[in-house]
């Protein structure tokens, strides 16, 4: 990203972008539909034996990981505004993700749902990230387009 945007080739950095959003958002959905599909094998990856272990796990992994087909716009994002110059901005997506919605939720969440609290964390945090990340990069994939036409006709 940085090169082009540098070199105010802002097409390219728009096009990288939402390239790596789709190849990441790929990866992120086939990862989605295995841990949905498959809980148990990959379970015994880590563990056997128990029938305890496989019925919290498969649960664990269905709920807690549910939204792990949108986890790719979030990395992506912010590396994309640190690559832009702006680390600041996708510092506090990150801080924003871990620090701001997630631990109090799982503080929060199970006092009202037990531990089904701590497994509703996970995805709600992650899709009110994936929502707030799309807006911000959808506002900067604007920016570059604005900033394209401007240096076209300038």
């Amino acid at each position: 990203y940085g090169y082009n945007y540098g070199s105010k080739h802002y097409n390219r950095v728009k096009e990288t972008y939402l390239l790596a959003i789709l190849y990441g958002t790929t990866i992120a959905v086939i990862s989605f539909l295995a841990l949905q599909l498959f809980p148990g094998p990959i379970l015994s990856l880590f563990g056997s034996g128990d029938p305890l272990f496989y019925e919290f796990g498969s649960r664990y992994i269905r709920i807690f990981l549910f939204m792990t087909f949108a986890n790719a716009l979030h990395p992506i994002t912010s590396a994309f505004f640190t690559a832009l110059g702006k680390a600041h901005i996708g510092f506090w997506l990150t801080l924003m993700r871990q620090g701001v919605i997630l631990l109090p939720l799982m503080l929060i969440l199970p006092r009202f749902m037990g531990i089904d609290g701590l497994l509703f964390a996970g995805p709600i945090t992650d899709g009110i990230a994936a929502i707030i990340v799309m807006i911000i990069g959808l506002w900067q994939v604007r920016t570059l387009t604005k900033m394209q036409e401007s240096s076209l006709s300038a």
